[in-house]
């Protein structure tokens, strides 16, 4: 089972493995509410899912992808996102990304600050 970096470098690279098929891999906008209570994913579109929710206690790690930001359409560089969070048997790794490097620094500040919280 793997955890904390090591979680987010496995999702990137199968990322990258089904990138290569372009019809596996759908974009979506999402809203992201984070809260003492967790995080919860919101694709209002409903594109790929509706809402998600990862208790406070169930995310175990957010951080940054260490690689070198990707470029969207507009070849502005945008980072890659980690949240790493625990199942009953295995983790989940969420990857989201942005242009906005302020909202997802003040994201993983919070999300890191409430698990902190919680120990």
């Amino acid at each position: 089972m793997l955890t904390a970096e090591a979680a987010i470098e496995r999702t990137f690279e199968d990322y990258q493995r089904l990138s290569g098929n372009r019809e596996n891999i759908r974009a979506c906008q999402i809203h992201v509410k984070v809260s003492h209570d967790g995080l919860l994913l919101t694709d209002s579109k409903r594109a790929k899912f509706f809402r998600k929710h990862y208790a406070s206690d169930q995310i175990s790690y957010c951080g940054y992808h260490q690689s070198a930001p990707i470029t969207n359409s507009n070849n502005s560089g945008m980072k890659i996102i980690g949240i790493v969070s625990k199942k009953s048997a295995s983790n989940t790794c969420v990857l989201l990304t942005t242009e906005d490097l302020k909202s997802s620094d003040d994201l993983i500040k919070y999300i890191t600050m409430v698990n902190i919280l919680l120990i």
